[in-house]
């Protein structure tokens, strides 16, 4: 009887030294090992409420919206932020350039070079969101909308060029803001953004509710989801520059060399993206393009029900990234393999048991969500939980990878999995239907990313235990 209470001391002991404000000596290994893992643990712990609140937000709102809209409206919903949304790529990379950069040069303590990066970050962001507006002024109310997304014409024009409109200027103003996350998350305080995305996640409820009930338009709806984001992230600033004025962009710290290396590091992120974009983003656009945008909900509840424990994984996860870029720097090599094992381990310990239950459960589950509008067959629930397994280990390696800076490999193996992905799911779409498309991207990702990024990684652990240091670029090649 007292080996329980003496457990529960252990782990309130635990729990204390990690989430308490003790301070650390960060000039040993070991002190810096608490620090990263405090940081960390806040992060992951904000990261995983923020995702379970803003997918329950996700759970609420489906059914609300769907059944207010109908199936045709809501599809359209989904296919323009999915359109609009590829345009993510146009920050050139350099939102994740920084997570990087801001990591490496907190790992030697330079704050000047931190106020450097994020003030030529965020202004040529302002320029390239500028020119951006001047394209979506023309395209927006010019191009054949109807015809390039399907629609038919229970809807009309002037509602599917305002929901255009209307989230494209929320994501152009959000454009520049946004970083302010990859800032916060560069300094291992990714829990603060995720505070504020919890109160916007609350937010669009409240306010999506009331829109519903005084019967307002789409463009509204888009308004309130694509709105809040933009509000949060200047909460988010505003809070970030109060505690360290230093980091406020300047104008006149924009330096040509700083912009050379941001581009140089942003471009590679930029391919990155783009072949994420062109593997995943692009099944909604194809099944709207061959099977009709009516079908597009069959595709997406289903993944985003499947979706749900992978992308709490994903944002608890997301800390370690620069937790490893900040540890590889300072040389504690050993603290990254443990950390990375125990990830690894982690994520298969929740996914594997997690993801058999939706395979056996998601069309009761999906009954009791949404209705009978959308069900799942047999064989695309066995290729979604392939699929969401890979997702996982994915995550966890490319967390690492991006740690240690080995951005050159992971856009080898993505654009080979982009270039053989969207013929193979436009082929199998046409023949097998949605669960081909699904298919299609369960076995792409083992084969092209999974597999070769974890001979990479195993290679990479056999040369720092070679040599004793962490190895060149060259020398990983």
């Amino acid at each position: 009887m007292e080996a329980e209470p003496a457990a529960q001391a252990t782990l309130l002991n635990r729990l204390r030294h990690l989430f308490g404000p003790r301070v650390t000596d960060t000039t040993t290994e070991e002190g810096r090992a608490h620090q990263r893992h405090r940081r960390i643990a806040l992060s992951a712990t904000a990261s995983g409420l923020s995702t379970v609140i803003a997918t329950l937000v996700s759970l609420i709102t489906v059914p609300l919206t769907m059944d207010y809209l109908g199936k045709e409206r809501y599809g359209l919903w989904i296919v323009v932020n999915s359109t609009v949304h590829m345009l993510a790529f146009a920050d050139l990379g350099l939102g994740n350039g920084l997570i990087k950069s801001v990591s490496r040069a907190m790992g030697k303590d330079d704050r000047g070079q931190v106020i450097s990066l994020v003030s030529n970050t965020f202004f040529l962001l302002v320029a390239i969101a500028g020119v951006l507006a001047l394209v979506a002024a023309v395209a927006v109310p010019s191009l054949p909308w109807r015809s390039l997304l399907g629609i038919s014409r229970q809807i009309r024009e002037t509602e599917i060029t305002a929901t255009l409109a209307v989230v494209t200027a929320c994501f152009l103003t959000r454009f520049p803001l946004s970083i302010v996350g990859r800032i916060r998350m560069g300094l291992q305080e990714a829990y603060i953004t995720d505070v504020w995305r919890m109160a916007g996640a609350v937010g669009q409820v409240i306010l999506l509710t009331f829109a519903i009930k005084l019967n307002l338009g789409l463009p509204i709806l888009c308004l309130i989801l694509a709105g809040l984001p933009v509000l949060t992230d200047l909460a988010n600033w505003a809070t970030l520059v109060a505690g360290r004025r230093w980091t406020l962009p300047r104008a006149f710290r924009i330096s040509r060399r700083v912009l050379r290396d941001a581009l140089g590091t942003g471009l590679l992120f930029l391919v990155l993206q783009l072949c994420t974009l062109v593997s995943y983003e692009s099944n909604n656009l194809i099944i709207s393009s061959v099977l009709g945008v009516e079908r597009v909900p069959d595709y997406s509840i289903p993944m985003r029900l499947f979706m749900f424990g992978p992308t709490i994984m994903a944002f608890v996860l997301r800390p370690l990234w620069p937790a490893y870029g900040e540890a590889v720097e300072r040389g504690d090599l050993a603290w990254v393999k443990r950390t990375l094992q125990r990830s690894m381990q982690w994520s298969l310990a929740l996914i594997l048991p997690g993801g058999l239950l939706l395979v056996l459960l998601a069309n009761p589950i999906l009954r009791l969500w949404i209705g009978d509008t959308v069900s799942v067959e047999r064989s695309m629930a066995i290729a979604l939980y392939l699929f969401i397994v890979e997702s996982v280990l994915i995550t966890a390696l490319s967390r690492f990878l991006n740690g240690i800076g080995a951005i050159g490999f992971q856009v080898a193996c993505n654009v080979v999995l982009a270039i053989l992905s969207v013929p193979l799911a436009v082929w199998l779409a046409g023949r097998v239907g949605i669960p081909g498309v699904v298919w299609s991207r369960a076995l792409l990702c083992g084969f092209t990313v999974l597999l070769p990024s974890s001979v990479y990684i195993h290679r990479y652990f056999r040369l720092c235990g070679d040599t004793k240091t962490t190895p060149t670029s060259a020398e990983r090649e």
